[in-house]
């Protein structure tokens, strides 16, 4: 319950309007103060839809370079690949499919598996109750569209945490102790922690990078898709300082 509020009330855009709806009660005592507030609320909540606003807090995120592209990868003994998220019913496939950024996540796996023919383990819980697992889900895509094979899955994971927790569970029973983590740039400064703190030698795999924010005047209309990123940034931040303060 209190993640979900405060998802609600804190994170993008709930924060700003409640920030807005604060003002607003504020207005009738303090004018002048409330309708600072509610001006406030609405220009933060402008900013936050540009794409230039957007991606520059994402860009922000994404402290790990890129593995390289030719050459020699450093070694590791696995690939573990983070789920995002499902589309529970995709009509033209008949079945659960993965979202656009777990499917960004695991053809990045399978790639790396194709240069390295190191085995995979996916991660990731079901979204709703009676709803398959993410990780079944990325399987049979990794397996069935994109020439990948499967070693593990963790179905239980249901956060960042538990990914890391249930896949060090399943990796040390079978000796493995350095790994490709593959999961978006954004997400990964998180991601590295929590799998460093369950004793995991980790080489970071990014993917899904965020280019240049700035693409011209266009860059500072508001879009859906950027409060959206917006949301994502300000999900990794207030993620990594509760996983500060809890693990």
């Amino acid at each position: 319950m209190g993640r979900l509020l405060t998802e609600i009330l804190v994170l993008p855009p709930g924060g700003f309007l409640s920030l807005a709806a604060l003002g607003w009660l504020c207005a009738r005592f303090r004018p002048r103060l409330g309708r600072g507030v509610m001006f406030t609320a609405w220009l933060f909540l402008w900013l936050a839809s540009t794409p230039l606003v957007a991606g520059m807090l994402l860009v922000s995120l994404q402290t790990a370079p890129a593995l390289p592209v030719v050459g020699e990868l450093p070694p590791a003994q696995a690939i573990v690949i983070l789920s995002a998220g499902q589309d529970l019913d995709a009509p033209e496939y008949g079945r659960a499919m993965p979202d656009n950024d777990t499917l960004t996540r695991i053809a990045y796996g399978a790639h790396l598996q194709h240069r390295t023919a190191l085995p995979i383990l996916v991660t990731g819980g079901a979204a709703t109750p009676g709803s398959a697992a993410v990780a079944q889900v990325m399987l049979h895509t990794l397996e069935s569209q994109l020439g990948a094979r499967v070693r593990w899955t963790d179905e239980r994971a249901m956060n960042t945490h538990e990914n890391a927790r249930n896949a060090a569970a399943i990796l040390s029973a079978e000796g493995i102790e350095r790994i490709y983590l593959v999961t978006h740039a954004w997400h990964m400064p998180r991601a590295l922690r929590s799998f460093e703190a369950e004793g995991l030698d980790v080489v970071p795999a990014p993917t899904g990078f965020r280019d240049r924010p700035w693409r011209g005047p266009r860059s500072l209309i508001p879009r859906w898709s950027a409060i959206r990123d917006t949301y994502r940034a300000a999900h990794e931040w207030v993620g990594r300082l509760y996983y500060l303060a809890a693990y």
